[in-house]
């Protein structure tokens, strides 16, 4: 009987933690995904020089992706140069332990 019960136990432990870290995996896989998506943003914005149609394009993408209101762009025009931010919000979860920060991804744009 004892043996029954340290097996069990034994393979519900494996199963949580096999369930733990894809959990941890998926939260790792949406920051990685977040940061690589800021990154391009700024590169089209950057390339665009600021123009509003790429700027409305890559907020409906970051939408479609992280939701609503996700992407955040500042854009700022001076003497022919072209400056400002962008801030990307996502959702960091981890359910099981009840992990659910709101995380940004900030890049600026020279």
């Amino acid at each position: 009987m004892d043996s029954i019960f340290k097996t069990f136990l034994g393979v519900f432990l494996l199963f949580f933690t096999i369930i733990l870290g894809t959990l941890f995996l998926s939260a790792s896989i949406t920051a990685n995904s977040a940061t690589s998506n800021v990154s391009n943003y700024t590169q089209k914005i950057e390339a665009s020089n600021g123009a509003t149609s790429v700027i409305n394009e890559c907020k409906t993408d970051a939408e479609s992706k992280f939701g609503e209101n996700a992407l955040s762009v500042d854009i700022k025009k001076q003497n022919g140069y072209t400056y400002g931010t962008i801030i990307l919000k996502y959702k960091y979860e981890i359910p099981i332990l009840k992990i659910s920060e709101e995380k940004h991804v900030i890049s600026y744009i020279n």
